[in-house]
């Protein structure tokens, strides 16, 4: 275990401190007594994990939620601002975040109003004479933004990324996956024990008595766990070539008889495609024979629910309350968050460009962006350096590999031009502005056909605290949100930032090489660009990370899906690789000093350790081990670290040290 240096003089300390900035981690959150070479999680973060206490409104709590928490205080502040403001200029994105918001948080006449908003859609959904008419509702709710049966959208044709073209995909159930309905283990068992007298419940709320209610939610639940039996699992749509079906529109109604396509596309505003793309076949076979199977009356209450469900959110108290109270038994949630909170999430959502305009000028400075552009431009040096000196992979594959890095885009902040997606606000019609809102983007959407991608256009908001790799446009998004601290501190010392924020600019670059985006080429294109004996080496290395992470036991009894996980596993790895190599380029041959005991070696990797601490309900990390393809932040401490021998000199770890994995098993990519 590192101690800080003794022989290091104060006055030479305080000269590291002046040069390369604060030490950008906090000691008293590490566990010093905890050998690194054996925990490293626990070394950098059992001081915070001991002292900090999960919020009761909070499935998990960590750095990207207390990072999250930190910008809501800014967007708090401006919505406050404007509510005092005396004046604000007519359809300013100022008064249309004032206006939004205040519909939002009018609970008196949320409750006023009561279920009288959702009336007309669950009339619309009432109004099924036959399943010959099935086509044309399902085409009319889905245009107002609600769910049901299956999703259909505009997206960028995965192997002409120049064009877009329709997407149909699996969907129809309520339950955040397909599992949930058909597994048998206990938890998933208490889940839909605990579904169905929810789903009743919401049926009372919106009107119906207690017999039909309970008859409906069996009806639902019903139609919900067929729907779920078809449907593709979330590891097989790992592979984007099994996601790319395209038909011509003749074909697919041919495939799929049962069911009226060319009806269904009327009703969405799509004629005269040559083609679309249908992202899970046997599923949409199953559909079509579904929905002749189930009467009027059972597809009359589904469609129901998916109204009063897709609702909830934005009606009373009672309804909000219910939702609530089921979404506890998935997060293990104790409380709801405040109102106030959760309608700045909202406006967030609903007006990124206007709530984000407001929320940069306060919160994100041009050094920091600055800084990043520089960050940037050092990993993909690093990372073209680490291809050209690749052993398993020969020269053709590396001559694509290079050239698809350098054709990466690069968003950093916020867009360069803000975009205004209008429609009608009403400060006294808070379910009016989802539903018009919900409209307007649906018809942008299918407007899309026929017109090139726009490759500046943004798929988060400015606040988020995240960032995200696009393999149709192959580029990189950060924004402003996460650009703060313990990410990124513009002041802290460069070993730290780039453990930090270097690593996830490097994972977000390195998916552009995982196994999923390994399939994209520079343009955006699902071809293979691939030998086939590079291929070959590459999945027997990702086949390792595979190995790895299925070993680990977050819950006893059930373990980390190594195949699901696999794509953020492999950028995870490359991440902190290429991250390591562009912070030692950085220091252009000059040694990195000691601060407060720490070599810039070891700030790297503590640095890097900071940004996944967490603490996690067991309900949430049940659901996430099922749902999510990211790993448990522990082991994503833990996995990668311990792969790299940089990590294992940082520190001085020798064999058998818990943190050294063999190198028979050791898989090294990127």
């Amino acid at each position: 275990m590192r101690r800080p240096a003794q022989w290091l003089s104060l006055t030479l300390i305080s000269t590291c401190l002046l040069a390369q900035g604060k030490l950008g981690f906090n000691v008293k959150d590490m566990d010093l007594t905890v050998q690194p070479c054996e925990n490293f999680y626990q070394y950098a973060n059992g001081g915070w994990l001991k002292s900090q206490t999960l919020p009761a409104d909070k499935a998990r709590w960590g750095s990207f939620n207390q990072l999250a928490d930190s910008n809501r205080v800014v967007l708090m502040s401006i919505v406050k601002d404007l509510a005092a403001a005396k004046s604000l200029k007519p359809g300013s994105p100022e008064q249309r975040v004032n206006d939004f918001y205040a519909s939002a948080m009018n609970t008196e006449l949320l409750e006023k109003k009561g279920i009288e908003p959702i009336k007309p859609y669950l009339a619309l959904a009432s109004s099924l004479k036959n399943q010959a008419d099935l086509p044309k509702l399902l085409a009319e709710l889905h245009r107002r933004g609600f769910a049901g049966g299956f999703s259909m959208g505009v997206g960028v044709d995965q192997k002409n990324s120049k064009r877009h073209m329709v997407f149909f995909s699996q969907g129809g159930t309520t339950l955040p996956d397909r599992d949930f309905y058909l597994k048998d283990d206990l938890r998933s068992k208490n889940i839909r024990n605990k579904y169905v007298p929810h789903v009743a419940r919401m049926f009372e709320l919106a009107g119906f008595d207690t017999t039909q209610a309970t008859k409906n939610a069996q009806v639902v639940m019903t139609i919900e766990t067929k729907l779920a039996e078809f449907q593709m699992d979330r590891t097989e749509m790992r592979d984007p070539n099994k996601r790319y079906n395209p038909r011509t529109p003749q074909k697919f109604q041919d495939e799929n008889p049962g069911f009226d396509w060319v009806t269904y596309m009327s009703g969405r505003g799509v004629s005269k495609i040559e083609d679309l793309n249908v992202v899970q076949p046997n599923f949409f076979k199953s559909f079509s024979t579904l929905s002749e199977q189930y009467s009027t009356e059972d597809w009359k209450v589904y469609l129901q629910w998916h109204v009063i469900n897709g609702s909830a959110g934005a009606l009373n108290k009672a309804f909000g309350d219910q939702a609530f109270a089921f979404s506890k038994v998935l997060s293990g949630v104790e409380i709801q968050e405040s109102r106030d909170k959760r309608m700045l999430s909202v406006v967030d959502n609903i007006l990124p460009n206007e709530f984000g305009q407001l929320y940069v000028a306060r919160a994100f400075s041009p050094v920091a962006k600055t800084k990043m552009i520089e960050m940037v431009k050092n990993l993909r040096l690093a990372l073209k350096d680490s291809i050209n000196k690749l052993e398993w992979m020969g020269p053709e594959t590396k001559q694509k590999a290079i050239a698809k890095l350098d054709a990466f885009g690069v968003k950093i902040g916020y867009p360069d031009k803000w975009e205004v997606h209008d429609f009608d606000i009403k400060r006294d019609d808070y379910y009016g502005n989802l539903r018009r809102h919900s409209e307007m983007r649906l018809k942008e959407n299918i407007a899309k056909l026929g017109q090139s991608p726009n490759k500046d256009e943004w798929s988060m908001t400015p606040p988020t605290v995240n960032a995200r790799y696009s393999p149709s446009l192959n580029d990189i998004l950060f924004p402003a949100g996460i650009l703060q601290k313990p990410f990124f501190d513009p002041e802290a010392d460069d070993a730290v930032n780039y453990g930090a924020i270097g690593w996830v600019i490097g994972h977000e670059i390195t998916h552009g090489f995982d196994d999923s985006g390994s399939k994209y080429d520079g343009e955006g294109n699902l071809v293979n660009w691939w030998t086939p004996e590079d291929r070959k080496a590459y999945d027997y290395r990702t086949d390792l990370v595979v190995k790895q992470f299925d070993a680990y036991e977050p819950i006893k009894g059930e373990r980390v899906n190594g195949k699901l996980t696999l794509g953020e596993n492999i950028a995870d790895l490359g991440g902190m690789k290429i991250a390591y190599a562009a912070w030692k380029m950085s220091l252009k041959g000059k040694p990195s000093p000691v601060i407060d005991g720490f070599t810039g070696e070891q700030r790297f990797f503590i640095g890097g350790a900071v940004i996944w601490r967490q603490l996690q309900r067991e309900e949430a990390l049940f659901q996430q081990l099922k749902t999510d393809p990211h790993s448990p932040g522990e082991f994503r401490v833990i996995g990668p670290m311990s792969n790299l021998p940089q990590f294992y000199e940082a520190f001085a770890c020798k064999a058998p040290a818990a943190m050294i994995r063999d190198e028979k098993v050791r898989p090294s990519i990127w």
